[in-house]
């Protein structure tokens, strides 16, 4: 990541890919560094936007969310998916029940809504 600023503007430089050496040694891995994510917010009572640090496990072959790096209104979260493409875009539901976001395992109540694991039991 690197920054500049010019008159009006920081600019943050974002790398598109991370690359690594593979766990086993079996070569190196290249995969996205960053991801859009909407997460349902109960104190806001509305969704929230963010560019969250993706963190590649190449032991598993999966990506994993990480930190917050901004956060977006909707308006500029839409411009951003129109820059990079929607395929970075992942979305936390919010369960039905409580509220609350849904990270993980979840499941429905036969009804089409997700509910959460801790108000399923």
């Amino acid at each position: 990541m690197t920054f500049e600023k010019d008159d009006k503007n920081l600019i943050i430089k974002l790398p598109l890919l991370q690359e690594g050496d593979d766990t086993y040694g079996d070569g190196k891995w290249k995969a996205q560094n960053f991801l859009f994510i909407k997460t349902w917010s109960k104190e806001l009572d509305d969704w929230d936007y963010t560019i969250s640090q993706g963190i590649w496990l190449d032991y598993k072959g999966d990506m994993q969310e990480g930190l917050p790096i901004i956060h977006l209104s909707e308006k500029e979260a839409n411009e951003a998916m129109k820059v990079c493409g929607d395929n970075l875009f992942t979305v936390h539901p919010k369960c039905h029940k409580c509220g609350k976001p849904i990270y993980g395992c979840f499941t429905g109540d036969g009804e089409g809504n997700d509910i959460c694991m801790s108000c399923e039991n």
